[in-house]
């Protein structure tokens, strides 16, 4: 098999991966949500979201192969902004 075959069912892997984890923000959304409490849904919706946009950044950005100095300037500020969302994550909560 090629290296472009490689890549091709890669990219189809993550896609697919992409596609249920869509569904299950959906379905925390509309199914947990509304048992377990709006805060509940926010923070797994926020989680999924993370892990999201983590594999689009590093496959669909190409980020994995960089070098890792530019993976620690990409990861650094994924940090602070987890931070930042659970600092705010009672704020959130108390909103809605």
């Amino acid at each position: 098999m090629s290296e472009y075959h490689d890549h091709v069912a890669t990219y189809k892997k993550i896609y697919i991966t992409l596609m249920i984890l869509t569904a299950a923000t959906v379905l925390v959304a509309e199914v947990l949500g509304a048992k377990a409490g709006v805060a509940f849904g926010v923070f797994v919706g926020l989680a999924i979201a993370v892990v999201k946009a983590s594999l689009v950044a590093l496959y669909f950005m190409h980020l994995k192969y960089e070098v890792k100095s530019t993976f620690t300037l990409v990861a650094i500020p994924m940090a602070l902004l987890l931070l930042l969302m659970f600092a705010l994550m009672p704020d959130i909560a108390g909103v809605v």
